[in-house]
């Protein structure tokens, strides 16, 4: 799954889970399989079964902040807050399942980064532990969150992981589904957070190994971030601070690493200024191989594979589990290019903009969430929609 567009600013939530979701086919667009939303409600982190029939998501309500909340009625705002007092979980973050076609909404738990294990029958997910309506989202208003696995069949929850201090982040289920690997989160940025280590539980025993110790250079946190498996190997992005900075470093060494542990480098994208750290993202081949985008996809050792960005398409997108396809998301729109030649297999275009992309697990389908806005040039939220998407 990669993220696009929206900055988030986890405090802006709100307005009703108790609100009836839609859904909807579009016949005049073969490629757009379903759509679905809810009033007022943003969405994050899609992901679908491994079936395909399923898409765990994250939905909260939206509170205006910020730019938006100076053109919202004082009058609405403080209905928002008298809901928030009556409720203290009435903007929360809540981990739900939808199943493709249908209105059907499962509510999971309070929590972010729902993902599926290998069979379907669990979802693992971090616990947001504090209510957090009021707040915006922040390493100290994540301090405390815990993973979690819920039981599809016997519909019950179990704590898998816990902090040592500051908080865990986006599980991910090793191939096989007998490992949980997790990050490590802290605050790195002033008061914002980011993943800092990484760490794994046996899922049988559950016996935890620390895979990345949280690590300083210069006083400054290394970042690792994102993490995924190649051909069953554990690999990572690694930045590690290669000088001084205030809460970031003014430059950092860009690796990705094959976690081990020990950790060895697999690819080095080389230093980089705190502002040019774009496009540092790796994929499995359909042959297997790691592949790594720097100014185009390519096979470790090997040369460039597929055109290279241009200076209007800087993304590296999201290719496909099968290593065939990726897909990019620019402003309102994705496109989906053969990952070797980059011939253009399909394009939509939106009313508003692309933030999160996810494939299905059989390369088949895209899970597409999409902002809209009842006033555009204000950007004044109206709600987030799921697309899904046959490329």
């Amino acid at each position: 799954m990669i993220a696009l567009g929206r900055v988030v600013v986890f405090g802006s939530v709100a307005v009703g889970l108790l609100m009836l979701g839609g859904c909807s086919r579009v016949a005049s667009k073969a490629t757009v399989v379903w759509q679905w939303h809810q009033g007022n409600t943003e969405l994050y982190h899609p992901r679908v079964s491994p079936d395909g029939t399923e898409i765990a998501l994250v939905r909260k309500h939206h509170i205006p902040d910020g730019h938006e909340a100076e053109s919202i009625p004082e009058e609405q705002m403080q209905k928002e807050f008298r809901h928030i007092d009556q409720d203290e979980r009435y903007a929360d973050p809540e981990v739900v399942v939808l199943r493709v076609g249908s209105d059907q909404v499962t509510q999971i738990d309070w929590g972010w980064a729902p993902v599926f294990s290998p069979d379907g029958g669990q979802i693992a997910y971090a616990h947001q532990k504090k209510p957090l309506s009021r707040f915006r989202i922040l390493a100290e208003t994540l301090a405390g969150n815990d993973i979690r696995i819920y039981d599809r069949t016997r519909r019950a929850t179990g704590v898998v992981a816990v902090p040592e201090a500051g908080y865990l982040a986006d599980p991910m289920f090793a191939p096989g589904g007998r490992h949980l690997v997790y990050s490590i989160g802290g605050a790195v940025n002033g008061a914002y957070g980011g993943n800092i280590g990484l760490a794994r539980v046996a899922l049988d025993s559950h016996r935890i190994e620390l895979l990345y110790p949280v690590s300083r250079d210069y006083n400054l946190y290394h970042l690792i971030d994102p993490k995924g498996f190649v051909s069953g190997r554990l690999l990572a992005v690694r930045q590690r601070p290669a000088t001084p900075g205030y809460y970031l470093a003014d430059e950092y060494d860009c690796e990705l690493l094959e976690i081990g542990p020990p950790p060895t480098v697999v690819y080095s994208w080389g230093r980089r200024k705190l502002s040019g750290r774009t496009g540092l993202a790796f994929a499995q081949g359909a042959d297997g191989k790691v592949l790594v985008y720097h100014t185009a996809w390519r096979a470790v050792g090997e040369e460039a594979t597929g055109p290279a960005a241009s200076a209007t398409d800087q993304s590296a997108g999201l290719p496909s589990p099968n290593g065939v396809l990726v897909a990019v998301g620019s402003e309102s729109r994705v496109t989906v290019r053969e990952l070797q030649s980059g011939v253009v297999r399909r394009e939509w275009n939106f009313g508003g903009p692309v933030q999160h992309i996810a494939w299905s697990p059989d390369s088949r389908r895209l899970a597409v969430i999409v902002t809209n806005y009842r006033d555009r040039e204000e950007e004044i939220f109206d709600f987030d929609e799921l697309l899904v998407l046959e490329p």
